[in-house]
């Protein structure tokens, strides 16, 4: 089975509503615009490379990311070392910062001084891959999810973002009916994975 270990941040506005990101991987490699959580896979250290190994791990991600193999009936004991947080990438502000500021261009250095995440649970969704270059379909996404808070300048660049016109915008507040309907009000889908931010 596949696995791939998340870090998803939940930012909330003043409103009530769930900041959520075009998914660039699946406009990527699917041509589908899909909104997802902010956040993605986070990254492994050698010695729990090396724990996933004892635990029969292989066909790890080139780039460090927390993605590899692992035969279907060692996903249990890989998420209870998921949890145990040792060995691994640890806080969603990487991967938020990428997201943010290099690839939205929603946000700057200056509006990560002062971002805080903290873990509030984890979580684990089964689904099937659509990306054509994973080497089996069926994926278990471990989440870690927290939240997040910036500052007030950091929320407005958000929300300047999120005004754009829907055919460029890359960030967009919903509210918690539209994550459940998995649609927009208008008509952006949002991935089943989101749910798991509420």
């Amino acid at each position: 089975m596949r696995i791939n270990c998340l870090g998803f941040a939940r930012v909330i506005d003043r409103d009530g509503k769930y900041c959520l990101l075009l998914n660039r991987g699946r406009l990527k490699y699917n041509g589908q615009r899909l909104l997802s959580p902010i956040g993605g896979s986070l990254r492994h250290k050698s010695a729990g490379k090396a724990a996933l190994e004892r635990l029969g791990a292989f066909g790890f991600a080139q780039s460090g990311d927390l993605i590899f193999r692992i035969p279907a009936h060692k996903v249990p004991a890989v998420y209870r070392w998921y949890r145990t947080r040792a060995g691994r990438e640890t806080s969603v502000i990487r991967e938020a910062r990428e997201e943010l500021i290099d690839e939205t261009r929603a946000l700057t250095d200056n509006d990560f001084w002062d971002a805080e995440a903290q873990v509030i649970r984890h979580g684990r969704f089964d689904a099937e891959t659509l990306r054509e270059d994973a080497p089996e379909r069926q994926t278990a996404y471990l989440i870690e999810l927290s939240v997040m808070r910036f500052d007030g300048g950091a929320m407005d660049g958000l929300h300047r973002a999120a005004r754009l016109p829907v055919a460029d915008r890359q960030v967009f507040f919903v509210s918690k009916d539209e994550i459940m309907a998995g649609v927009t009000h208008d008509g952006v889908q949002i991935g089943p994975i989101t749910r798991k931010i509420l």
